[in-house]
């Protein structure tokens, strides 16, 4: 893969992450903390966030093609780096408590929830280009035999 294309790939997901990030917050949010509102500076932190949750996927960036064992072993480095980001910027060390561990746990089973879903939306994204340029190939095909 091209770094041109990688780069696309990325902010493709950047977008998807950043929407279903706004999901799980709200979603979060109204469980845990349904009394607490928030000003203008909310809106940030999604974008925040989304680009945090973006930085892991440069462990999946290689020139030459991978293996099936090493996209299955960069993925996990990748959810594993992803989870120990976010829920370290997210709530710090010191906010490490008893009381909030509900809560620490079901952000980083949301993060999973994300990570699965982006790759999902992707692959489904991925499925129609080719299907589209598959289309397009055999239009062009039987152009050219007329």
């Amino acid at each position: 893969m091209s770094f041109k294309d990688f780069l696309k790939s990325m902010i493709s997901s950047y977008f998807v992450i950043v929407t279903l990030i706004n999901v799980s917050t709200y979603v979060l949010g109204s469980i845990y903390r349904p009394e607490e509102l928030f000003g203008y500076e909310a809106f940030l932190s999604p974008l925040i966030y989304g680009a945090l949750g973006i930085l892991p996927v440069c462990v999946m960036y290689s020139k030459k093609e991978l293996t099936l064992k090493q996209v299955i072993f960069r993925k996990i480095l990748q959810l594993i780096l992803l989870e120990v980001l976010l829920i370290g910027f997210g709530f710090g060390y010191n906010r490490f408590t008893v009381d909030n561990m509900k809560l620490i746990i079901s952000f980083g089973l949301s993060v999973f929830v994300i990570f699965i879903l982006v790759h999902i939306i992707s692959w489904v994204l991925d499925l129609q280009q080719a299907r589209q340029m598959t289309m397009d190939l055999l239009s062009y095909q039987s152009q050219s035999e007329e």
